[in-house]
């Protein structure tokens, strides 16, 4: 059970990383692109760790909830 709990802080440490370098070069890469035309962080972290299938269905069902919260039909 702790070598689990290892791994799965080694992940999330590697992602907090993953994430702090996609910023700073998405920062510098911004620089050289016509205002409104960069990169986000977010199109890094896609490429880096992609999403399971269990976040996309948790997002779907995520997604459903609220669409039915403001008053939508499915």
């Amino acid at each position: 059970m702790e070598f689990y709990k290892l791994v799965k802080g080694y992940e999330a440490r590697k992602k907090i990383n993953d994430q702090n370098s996609a910023f700073w070069v998405s920062s510098i890469m911004n620089t050289q692109f016509a205002k409104g035309k960069g990169v986000s962080v977010d199109d890094f972290m896609k490429i880096l760790h992609p999403p399971t299938e269990a976040e996309k269905k948790q997002a779907e069902i995520d997604f459903i909830n609220e669409f039915r919260a403001e008053g939508g039909e499915i």
